[in-house]
């Protein structure tokens, strides 16, 4: 019998969550110079200039680091664009997993839009030198999640964040510590600006922080795996998600709708925004360009698929471990390298290898389509898909056919098939 989740113990989680988090948080020392001059030079940067990469480097650490993948430059040069424009906006992100979605939107994202609400304060922007007109206040954040826990999560990393990070802290010291209102499901920071979760089965209409309505929805997978399965929650999130985004803020449609996800069917929220009217969808894929000569990829994947096996159950028996770097399929890539990554263009390549990218691809196609290209397949291409297989044959191979001539007529009839193998 399965065990019930309790109130008790999801309080429990998130207590365990926040600590890890401020482990990580200690983990990784500020770095930064705490003179006047530089700690003034970083805010003008991050309060005029709107520079998020600069923000979501320098403070989160412990989140994003290293050098950024194509989706995270774009995202990172896009929001604060959106935020800062007037009017509303349906903007969404498609990006490969282990890309950092969740951290660069609904982690950091919220935290920047806090510190923006400091240019609300006449004196902040006579310091760091603001000439422009005053920029809409963004005071009422709401997070969205397929279930209600998610955005719960992600709403108390955003507040760990307000109460642990030292970096932010030595910077922003006017929005860190805890604000008037600070409970597990919202909270108000002490700028004023409030962050809210709602979860796909909570109705959200009519919610207001005084006398202000939502500014800002921020999506993070808002569909399961399962629910993406079934045609009837597939309609249910898009009608709950376009309800949300045209009734829940102000009247003037000026709600700004930011949202980043993979891609689990051609008829999901994500694959619906892309065709319908107002919805703005940036789809980053692992493998942006494939390989020109794909001939040469496809005798390394005879290789992975024939040689590689045997190569690492003989080093096995002999009592060692076989490096990735001395297997056949690598070293055909090491000989023929130039040529192999001709044409290629990859999202993140100081992170994953094009040559790891490809093994993956012939590992498992289906998952990596998807996981990976945001490109997966519906149930009906799984019957008569566009299947194209070659693998180098051996001299070993017999083949054998077999043909099923069923004719298909009725609604229960199996079809003809011809099977070779």
């Amino acid at each position: 019998m399965v065990q019930k989740f309790t109130e008790k113990d999801f309080h429990k989680e998130i207590a365990e969550l926040q600590a890890e988090l401020r482990r990580d948080i200690e983990a990784h020392a500020t770095g930064l110079d705490p003179s006047p001059a530089a700690r003034l030079e970083r805010r003008r940067r991050v309060l005029v200039d709107g520079d998020y990469q600069f923000f979501a480097y320098t403070y989160f650490p412990h989140h994003i680091r290293g050098t950024p993948s194509l989706f995270q430059a774009h995202f990172c040069g896009r929001f604060p664009k959106l935020l800062r424009q007037p009017g509303g906006t349906r903007e969404w992100w498609v990006a490969p997993r282990g890309e950092a979605k969740s951290s660069m939107c609904t982690k950091i994202g919220p935290v920047y839009i806090i510190v923006q609400g400091l240019l609300q304060r006449e004196e902040i922007r006579r310091e760091v030198g603001w000439t422009d007109a005053l920029p809409s206040f963004l005071d009422y954040v709401i997070l969205l999640g397929a279930e209600t826990s998610l955005p719960t999560k992600l709403l108390e990393v955003v507040k760990t964040e307000l109460t642990a990070n030292a970096a932010l802290q030595l910077d922003f010291p006017e929005v860190c510590g805890k604000g008037p209102m600070w409970k597990v499901g919202e909270f108000v920071t002490k700028n004023g600006v409030k962050v809210e979760p709602f979860g796909a089965e909570q109705a959200i209409r009519g919610t207001f922080h005084g006398a202000s309505r939502p500014k800002v929805l921020m999506g993070d997978d808002l569909i399961t795996d399962a629910e993406a399965k079934s045609p009837t929650e597939r309609q249910n999130r898009w009608t709950w998600l376009e309800k949300a985004i045209d009734y829940l803020g102000p009247p003037d449609g000026s709600v700004k709708y930011i949202g980043v996800g993979t891609v689990l069917d051609k008829d999901d929220p994500i694959s619906r925004a892309k065709r319908t009217i107002g919805h703005i969808v940036h789809h980053f894929r692992a493998i942006a360009q494939m390989p020109t000569n794909m001939d040469l990829w496809q005798q390394c994947e005879a290789l992975m698929l024939n040689d590689d096996k045997p190569a690492i159950e003989e080093a096995a028996a002999r009592g060692e471990a076989i490096a990735d770097t001395d297997l056949p399929s690598y070293q055909f890539y090491l000989e023929h390298r130039a040529e192999m990554d001709a044409g290629a263009v990859t999202s993140w390549p100081s992170v994953r290898t094009l040559f790891y990218l490809m093994r993956q691809r012939a590992k498992s196609p289906r998952a990596f389509a998807t996981e990976m290209q945001g490109d997966p397949r519906t149930e009906e291409d799984k019957v008569f898909g566009h299947i194209t297989f070659w693998v180098q044959r051996l001299q070993s191979w017999l083949m054998f056919g077999a043909c099923d001539p069923s004719m298909g007529q009725g609604r229960k009839s199996d079809p003809s098939a011809i099977l070779v193998g």
